[in-house]
């Protein structure tokens, strides 16, 4: 008979064809014994306990790409266990790299053991299983077997203990018809809790956004790291209480804290942990050795920014939920959720949260003293895993939480790890101190942080570094008596020198001005790309009056609609250009290179223009340029841009070839990027701004944490022209400035690195997903795949066979029509056995759709010849 695995094993199993040979899943246990050691006697401890628990003389494998599992006869197997003299300084160094070791699990033992010598009454026990036959709480009853069979051999004597009710493989067939699997039913009460588990984890998110250091790779490499934690008792104490009052566990409130904590780093406010549960739902199992342990997927809605206290009674109720609905395999989840697959991350959670309750191991090896031996491990199955123990005294009195932050070092670096931490304590502390705060508002950032994300990075409020009170013109003439013989534009071979450009745009701005130009005023720019349209840009300026740049490419109708919201009081233009300000307008018309036109400005003074010479003077705060780059989503809109809001820079151009505003921006050493808000990019006027990475509600978030860019200070723009709602809703004001002062929300995610760099953030669009067709319906081919090739053919058919579904498409994926790991292996024996090709699991996963695996089967081992009868 071939016995299945049970579906945790099922999971490890296809883990190990996926990535290959490692030791990620491997459970070291390491004691230090002190006291002399029989070292025969250890060795036939650990053969009776082989013998007593059949899961430890267990062997996997393969059968039409399903896996089944067989149990060695006791007499024929033999446990590794080495003797190995170790300095104290190379201990720790050697347990890493035993803990490291590498089973085949085809013909491994899934146990292996190594002993220590420190000294001549000093040595380290180091137990290494795989996780496919035990789990954490196994080490109970391993301690107590080995303990008992170490004690009767070091008398010559075998160990006699009560027979086991049941086996390993009793649990995994049992496990079978309760739960059910391909395509069979199981208990109707399991089948009600995946219907339960099918309803809380709808729309869960795919992947947790969190702070990296590191964009994910392509394959998760599980190396990973750990970062010691330490709470005190006092807050200890705080958190039980608190669990008291809400008729909670100590592990609810850590679950509702930490969810707290992946809030304010970012994640969104439906949080999904991953939780382990020992899944030992029957007497019978609790002496066994074996993989027993489930994992739940736990939701926490953090939607609405509730208070800390009602948060808790949420958890509480998920929770609670949760455990009643434990009796479904995390493997079958994956099964019957179908998330999308990546090689990249953990399906449907990749946060853990474990608190460590179960029983402490009870080693009682004759005259020898057994402690807990620290171990050095780099693996990580998860992007983070939070793993906590209670700390308890005499008569339950709390005395602190320790514990360890696992990380991924894929995603981030040691220090980013040790934050993370500190910040988990600082959200630990503010919930015991005032359980009835919003968690929005919970501060995760230190006092040192908060100082360089808001002044240190920014100047913020001080006044130091932002921009001066200055106009373009006035800003432009301080150029030009810099080096007025420079060139100042370039433009089809002819070259204009900074004193020439001031000269005409005087003459103009004169002309412009005895027109009724000035101050909150518009003027049309209809101008092509030319020497006269920076003239004509810097001439408004220098009236007092706004811009309005309108590109004769524009159409008609968004021409019209332009000039009907801001009614220039003028319009400049070529006679090229003429029609694009249309006669009904009723706007009067310079047309810049007809003959009357220069006969005007011929006569007037080339001097720079001041105050005396407007209709209003001229403040930075006056409007500088309207912007139609950017509108709202209903309409148009055009933004007001002050003078103030373009920022100094010694820059000259070498050809005129930008268009509004750049064009005249890059002559007066300006260069806007958002519509909201300027930015100093050239040395030689260091104008710093005040930049801000906010929450969603608008409050700073630590670095390496995604939040919304904000802009403050004089380089913000005035706002959306005859828009108040718009503007309102884009502008606002400055919580962390002088009074009055706005900042503009410029919708763009970022992050700060630690030295305070800001980096744009990209959201990568979610993978696009089919449903599997009904069995019972037609499904129409593409005609595309009237051109399939015969591997794309035949594969198309292996496809369907294997998902039971009557057509599949060359474009079609595997997971996306229902596949899952074990049809995947399944799928990969019918092609190595109809197709000749050995294909690995992980190529499947790279390659899920028939066109793009065909192209891969040409790299694929072929099949070894069949072993058979020679003569």
């Amino acid at each position: 008979m071939n016995i299945p695995l049970s579906f945790g094993q099922r999971r490890l199993w296809f883990l190990g064809r996926l990535d290959g040979p490692g030791a990620v899943y491997n459970v070291p246990f390491a004691f230090r014994l002190s006291g002399v050691v029989d070292v025969g006697a250890l060795r036939l401890a650990l053969g009776d306990v082989v013998s007593r628990h059949e899961v430890l003389r267990t062997v996997f494998f393969e059968v039409g790409g399903e896996p089944f599992q067989r149990v060695l006869d006791a007499g024929g197997v033999r446990v590794g266990l080495d003797v190995v003299r170790a300095g104290e300084g190379e201990l720790p160094g050697l347990l890493e790299e035993a803990a490291g070791t590498v089973f085949d699990l085809e013909v491994d033992l899934p146990l292996r053991a190594w002993l220590f010598e420190v000294g001549p009454r000093e040595h380290v026990l180091l137990l290494v299983v795989h996780h496919i036959a035990a789990d954490g709480w196994s080490l109970g009853p391993l301690a107590r077997d080995v303990s008992v069979a170490y004690g009767a051999r070091c008398r010559g004597a075998a160990p006699v203990w009560p027979p086991l009710p049941v086996q390993y493989v009793d649990y995994a067939l049992w496990q079978h018809e309760l739960v059910g699997s391909d395509g069979a039913p199981g208990d109707a009460a399991v089948a009600a809790q995946v219907e339960y588990w099918r309803k809380a984890l709808a729309g869960l998110p795919d992947v947790l956004n969190l702070p990296t250091d590191r964009v994910r790779p392509p394959v998760a490499s599980h190396r990973g790291g750990r970062v010691s934690l330490q709470c005190d008792a006092r807050v200890h104490a705080g958190l039980l209480e608190l669990g008291r009052e809400e008729q909670c566990t100590l592990f609810m409130v850590l679950h509702a804290a930490f969810s707290v904590l992946l809030l304010r780093l970012g994640a969104g406010e439906d949080i999904p942990i991953g939780s382990p549960v020992a899944g030992r739902t029957d007497e019978a199992m609790d002496d066994l050795v074996g993989f027993f342990v489930n994992t739940l997927v736990l939701r926490a809605d953090l939607s609405g920014n509730p208070s800390f206290r009602e948060l808790l009674r949420r958890v509480r109720s998920v929770d609670l939920e949760a455990y009643a609905n434990q009796d479904v395999p995390f493997e079958r989840l994956v099964e019957v959720l179908n998330p999308v697959r990546s090689r990249a991350w953990q399906p449907l959670f990749q946060v853990m949260l474990a608190l460590q309750n179960n029983a402490k191991p009870r080693w009682t090896l004759g005259d020898l003293t057994a402690t807990t031996e620290d171990l050095i491990t780099n693996v990580s199955k998860f992007d983070l895993s939070l793993v906590l123990e209670e700390g308890l005294g005499l008569g339950s009195v709390p005395e602190g939480l320790e514990g360890w932050l696992g990380y991924a070092a894929d995603l981030f670096d040691r220090e980013s790890a040790e934050r993370l931490v500190e910040r988990f304590l600082i959200v630990l502390d503010a919930v015991v101190a005032d359980p009835d705060a919003a968690v929005g508002d919970i501060d995760v950032l230190t006092p040192e942080e908060r100082q360089r994300v808001l002044v240190d990075w920014n100047a913020a409020g001080s006044g130091e570094g932002e921009v001066s009170p200055v106009t373009i013109g006035a800003l432009f003439e301080e150029r030009v008596r810099l080096s007025p013989d420079a060139v100042a534009v370039s433009h089809g071979g002819e070259e204009v020198s900074y004193r020439e450009l001031n000269a005409r745009a005087n003459r103009l701005a004169r002309y412009l001005i005895s027109l009724g130009a000035g101050p909150e005023r518009v003027v049309a720019l209809a101008l092509p790309r030319s020497v006269d349209m920076v003239v004509a840009a810097l001439a408004v300026l220098k009236a007092g009056a706004a811009y309005l740049p309108v590109d004769p490419g524009f159409p008609a109708e968004r021409v019209r609609f332009m000039l009907d919201d801001t009614r220039p009081v003028l319009a400049l233009t070529h006679r090229g250009t003429r029609r694009t300000v249309p006669q009904e307008a009723g706007i009067p018309t310079i047309v810049l290179d007809a003959q009357d036109t220069a006969r005007a400005l011929a006569g007037l003074d080339t001097a720079d223009v001041t105050d005396k010479d407007r209709t209003h003077p001229l403040h930075h705060t006056n409007a500088a340029y309207v912007d139609y780059a950017v509108g709202s989503d209903q309409e148009p809109a055009g933004l007001v841009v002050p003078h103030g809001a373009l920022l100094p820079q010694a820059v000259s151009r070498s050809e005129a070839t930008c268009f509004h505003p750049e064009e005249l921006a890059a002559l007066a050493g300006m260069s806007p990027e958002r519509p909201g808000e300027t930015r100093d990019k050239v040395p030689g006027a260091r104008v710093q701004v005040p930049e801000y990475v906010l929450d969603g509600r608008m409050r700073p978030v630590p670095p390496g944490v995604t939040g919304e860019l904000y802009v403050a200070g004089d380089a913000v723009a005035r706002g959306y022209l005859g828009c108040a709602g718009f503007t309102a809703g884009r502008f606002v004001a400055d919580p962390f400035g002088p009074a009055g002062r706005r900042m503009y929300r410029t919708g763009d995610l970022v992050r700060r690195t630690a030295d305070g760099r800001i980096l744009r953030v990209e959201v990568p669009d979610k993978p696009a997903r089919t449903d599997a067709p009904d069995a019972g319906q037609p499904v129409a081919v593409d005609s595309e795949d009237s051109f399939l090739s015969p591997e794309e053919e035949a594969l198309c058919g292996l496809f369907a066979a294997v998902l039971r579904v009557p057509v599949v498409r060359g474009t079609d994926n595997f997971f996306y029509l229902g596949g899952h790991s074990l049809l995947a292996t399944r799928l990969l024996s019918r092609i190595r056995d109809e197709m000749g090709r050995d294909v690995p699991v992980a190529v499947l996963f790279d390659h899920p759709t028939p066109r793009s695996l065909a192209d891969q089967l040409g790299t694929a081992a072929r099949n070894r010849p069949v072993l058979r009868r020679m003569r």
